[in-house]
């Protein structure tokens, strides 16, 4: 999974799938894309939410999504196959009042089965 934040390009390489949506984390981040079905189409803004994992003077670089974000699933496959995606918007830490800007985001993990805790996806970081 990769995506454009704030002007930075980022890769988040482990990756987790289940029934609400899809993240990817990176050694200092994750962002997770909600979604109300793993089905092809276009979803106005379900949810995207960018977490920094280092406390601090970045922790303004955590954000969610408001109302002004775009998913789009590509491919959705059976379990075992691919999820591709694509997603973009401005997300916001209100209380801080800042914002990251997310650009060029995409995605492509495998669907697995899920189990009663549920179940993990792992993949590429996708085409760009």
């Amino acid at each position: 999974m990769t995506a454009t934040l704030n002007g930075f390009a980022r890769s988040f390489t482990r990756f987790d799938v289940n029934p609400s949506g899809v993240a990817g984390y990176s050694f200092d981040g994750s962002i997770k894309i909600f979604l109300p079905a793993l089905a092809r189409g276009t979803y106005a803004c379900p949810g995207i939410q960018y977490l920094n994992l280092d406390a601090g003077a970045r922790d303004s670089n955590s954000a969610g999504s408001a109302d002004c974000c775009t998913i789009q699933i590509i491919r959705s496959g059976a379990v075992g196959e691919p999820i591709e995606g694509i997603f973009s918007g401005i997300l916001v830490h209100r209380p801080l009042q800042s914002w990251v800007k997310v650009e060029d985001g995409n995605f492509t993990v495998l669907r697995r089965g899920f189990g009663g805790a549920g179940g993990t996806g792992q993949g590429g970081g996708g085409g760009g």
